[in-house]
């Protein structure tokens, strides 16, 4: 501003507003020497620079205040504009919208009058406001308007949504001509403080804006500092690298460092390359005006595309108050009328899925077979799915068969990943809570899919003629080979450990295959071996942990065995606190040479409410580590190994909420249930559990069978005391057997021959055997001689009642009718449970989905006897 004494006198009063920061008097008295209009340099040369002169023209309103006072510079991009200060609300003239992010949020608003522009509306204190007076320039972001209310100032700005941190993030790379528009005008805004012994300080890519004709307006102005006159802009050139590092390869480096890593993109001796050189030297910006890059013909309508793009492809952060509201009330009025349309809904629902089960999760589509199966209708809809994905990711886009090969192979590698998943399967099962079961068809599916995945890969390759190693390919091959029972079941433990080792070995073979130069897909191995690592550790310290290694004594174990059944008992070191229907891997070093590199999983037959001190266990002796251990415990001698396990796993099953369970077990099946049977007990007399019939139905060879399992089952029975013992129904078939059947008092029969599923499932889900709390005290009086025996299941498939005969008569159902469910059952909550041969289970099956709208369901265990 000029120092003339007729241009000093001149003064604007506001009359009634004693506050406005713009008054000149106010800045008199702020600072020694006035303010000067900020000046703006020429480009060309620093030597050229015009002398601003300004007019101030001042209008007397009727109201007699001076309307508005404007300053206007000679020179060309520089127009200085004391706007007046409005002692209004500005939400009395715009309408707010949303909140935008331009590193930090302003209010978007739009004008109330017509033609309703949008605008940016940001909130100021004082000495903010008054740094943004002094700066204007067609390169910065200028104030347009201002209000003052409720001790703050809000100044409204030109629409500019986009920023170049969103030119940055957007997908295409800037060319050389248009890293030079934005960078000229950058330069010619910054160039402008400096001249005015200003610097920004705080610029960054967020407050640079880029309007839609390609003009850069510089934010944040507000923030801006002054320097010593002469003094170097230090911090703006040095942000000026950044912002350049980040045009040319959309980051920066975390270090620091000014430089480019794609010098196929931005060779060395590119220009754009020598400016970001330049912003570490550089002193001035008439230095940085003077490189080729700024001298070429750049215009700013080169970068408008970019900002259309930008404003399509790139996500920015935003708060919208009416939206939120909006879902608010939209939600609660869901929950409200999802309330009132549950009634009508819940039975829709359920038939869905009632049909979903009976026709796709109960129906085998593919029968039992020894190579193979079964396989039911969702098995086959989950494989066809997978399949179809990853046919879909090997050919979707590909234009040669080239393309479909190399995608097959990269998709094998990450189809790998689940297959190293965890060093043992049943820790893997835990962590994601699905069973054993689940789990190893989840491994399973993925080993086929990695094979076929290969193989395609390399007949594409083969075809092409281009010489390959085939070492993975056969090392897949060969573990594939493996899965099939003529291999696997000789010898378990060979077979696993076999399998592992050439698992290995493939992944080894894979990851010297993949190329060294490029870090994909050789990722995918490293991610593999990753979590295989991570798995392992936490698993280890698992078992450090609950063995309790480094603060007690390693567990013991006492073996002995009964009419060829061996029976376990772990004295654990430290409590342990497991549910019904775990199980446990045991690891014990000592029985055999090779019984170091083994451990196998049994099931715990015992239960607790709290945590047990000792374990017992039943196992069935097959081969390998369990025969070497009914030997030495038939010998006399190993009784007490050292072993470690691991555990318990195993989902928790609960059975709380069915009326009626009948668990259904062949040979050492009998094992997986009695756990659940001595919880089921334990709630029954503690009155935590809706159980009011419990029917133990075991199938075995001959009766020399049953004895390993006679005393746990005498216990049982014992156990089942509340109300005279009601509860408890045995019933054991001997299929070696002729002679009748042969009670063990009035809950516990053995019968000849093979077990009458069908007979034996309809009277359950019939519910007659369940007594009431009303009848039992009815009968109190016969309960000495009848007890509460319901109707017994023979051989012959007939039922012969021994306490409560048949109510009028009533016939039993047809035999039809058990296939098709046609016969009106109970209402009772039934639970079938089974642990037995493959033949049993398939029979249950088929006998379960035709009863699953009158709530039966089928639980197969854990452990089955195969």
């Amino acid at each position: 501003m000029s120092s003339s004494p007729e241009k000093r006198s001149t003064q604007i009063d506001f009359g009634a507003v004693p506050d406005t920061s713009i008054a000149a008097t106010s800045q008199l008295t702020q600072r020694a020497q006035p303010k000067r209009a900020l000046q703006k340099r020429q480009p060309p040369s620093p030597d050229k620079r015009a002398k601003h002169k300004k007019r101030l023209f001042t209008d007397e309103a009727s109201t007699g205040l001076i309307s508005l006072a404007t300053v206007q510079a000679a020179s060309k991009g520089v127009s200085v504009l004391d706007t007046a200060i409005k002692q209004e609300s500005p939400w009395d003239s715009f309408r707010e919208h949303y909140k935008l992010n331009l590193g930090g949020f302003v209010s978007v608003a739009s004008d109330r009058e017509p033609p309703h522009d949008n605008f940016i509306i940001k909130r100021f204190d004082d000495p903010q406001f008054q740094m943004l007076q002094r700066i204007r320039h067609n390169n910065f972001h200028n104030m347009q308007q201002c209000f003052s209310y409720d001790d703050s100032y809000y100044a409204v700005f030109q629409h500019v949504p986009i920023s170049l941190d969103h030119l940055a993030n957007s997908p295409p790379y800037l060319k050389e001509h248009e890293l030079a528009a934005i960078l000229g005008q950058i330069v010619n805004g910054l160039m402008y403080l400096s001249s005015n012994s200003l610097e920004h300080g705080s610029l960054c890519c967020s407050n640079i804006l880029v309007s839609t004709k390609g003009e850069i307006k510089i934010s944040g102005q507000e923030c801006c500092r002054e320097i010593a006159s002469g003094g170097s802009p230090s911090a703006d050139i040095a942000a000026l690298g950044i912002i350049t590092m980040e045009l040319m390869q959309k980051y920066a480096k975390d270090d620091g460092a000014v430089g480019v890593d794609d010098l196929e993109r931005w060779p060395s001796d590119c220009n754009a390359v020598g400016f970001l050189s330049m912003t570490t030297s550089a002193t001035h910006f008439d230095e940085l005006l003077q490189h080729p890059l700024l001298k070429s013909r750049w215009e700013k309508e080169n970068i408008k595309w970019l900002v259309g793009l930008a404003e399509v492809t790139t996500h920015r952060g935003f708060i919208y108050n009416e939206r939120r509201y909006a879902i608010a009330a939209g939600g609660a009025f869901s929950i409200v009328a999802l309330f009132h349309l549950i009634p009508y809904i819940l039975p829709v629902v359920t038939h869905v899925s009632l049909s979903i089960s009976k026709h796709l999760t109960y129906r085998y589509v593919v029968s039992r077979h020894w190579i193979l199966g079964p396989w039911t209708g969702a098995n086959v809809v989950v494989a066809l799915v997978y399949i179809a994905v990853n046919s879909f990711c090997v050919g979707f886009g590909a234009s040669t068969i080239a393309d479909v090969g190399s995608r097959a192979g990269t998709l094998a590698v990450v189809t790998m990943i689940p297959l190293f998943a965890a060093p043992h399967l049943a820790f893997a099962a835990d962590c994601i809570g699905l069973s054993l079961r689940s789990i190893r068809i989840v491994h399973r599916s993925a080993g086929f899919m990695t094979f076929f995945l290969s193989l395609l890969h390399i007949i594409v390759v083969a075809a092409s003629n281009v010489s390959i190693r085939l070492d993975g390919g056969i090392l897949l091959c060969l573990v594939i080979l493996l899965l099939f029972p003529p291999f696997r079941k000789p010898s378990y433990e060979l077979f696993l450990r076999t399998h592992q080792a050439l698992a290995v070995a493939s992944a080894y073979a894979v990851w010297r295959h993949l190329p060294s130069d490029n870090r994909f897909p050789r990722v995918y191995v490293y991610i593999s071996a990753g979590l295989f690592l991570l798995m392992f550790v936490l698993q280890s310290s698992s078992v450090i942990l609950q063995n309790g290694i480094f603060r007690y004594h390693l567990s013991r174990a006492t073996i002995t065995h009964e009419s060829g059944a061996l029976k376990v008992r772990l004295h654990l070191q430290k409590p342990l606190k497991v549910d019904d229907g775990q199980y446990v891997n045991l690891w014990i070093p000592s029985v055999s040479f090779w019984s170091f590199l083994q451990s196998h999983p049994f099931m715990v037959i015992s239960w607790e409410p709290s945590e047990q001190k000792t374990l017992d266990l039943l196992i069935e002796p097959r081969g390998g580590v369990t025969k070497e251990l009914l030997h030495h415990a038939g010998a006399g001698y190993t009784l007490n190994p050292i072993v470690v396990f691991s555990g318990p796993h195993g989902p928790h099953v609960s059975m709380d909420q069915h009326e009626s369970i009948l668990m259904v077990a062949s040979g050492f099946g009998i094992a997986a249930h009695f756990s659940h049977l001595k919880r089921l007990i334990y709630g029954y007399n503690s009155r935590l559990v809706k159980a009011r019939r419990i029917h133990l139905v075991w199938q075995i060879r001959d009766k020399v069978d049953g004895l390993a399992a006679q005393s746990r089952l005498n216990k049982a029975l014992l156990e089942d005391k509340l109300d005279d013992g009601c509860i408890l129904k045995v019933s054991i078939y001997v299929e070696s057997s002729v002679s009748k059947k042969h009670p063990f008092g009035e809950r516990a029969t053995m019968y000849p021959g093979s077990a009458p599923l069908a007979e034996i499932f309809l009277a359950e889900v019939s519910g007659s055997h369940i007594k009431s709390p009303g009848m039992l005290a009815a009968e109190d009086s016969r309960r000495s001689s009848e007890k509460c025996e319901p109707e017994i299941p023979t051989a012959e498939g007939g039922i012969r009642s021994l306490s409560v005969p048949a109510k009028n008569n009533e016939s039993g159902p047809a035999e039809g009718d058990l296939e098709t469910g046609n016969f009106n059952p109970g209402t009772v909550k039934v639970l079938v449970t089974v642990s037995g041969s493959g033949e049993m289970r398939d029979n249950l099956r088929k006998l379960v989905r035709n009863y699953l709208h009158v709530g039966v369901r089928l639980l197969e265990l854990e452990y089955q006897p195969e």
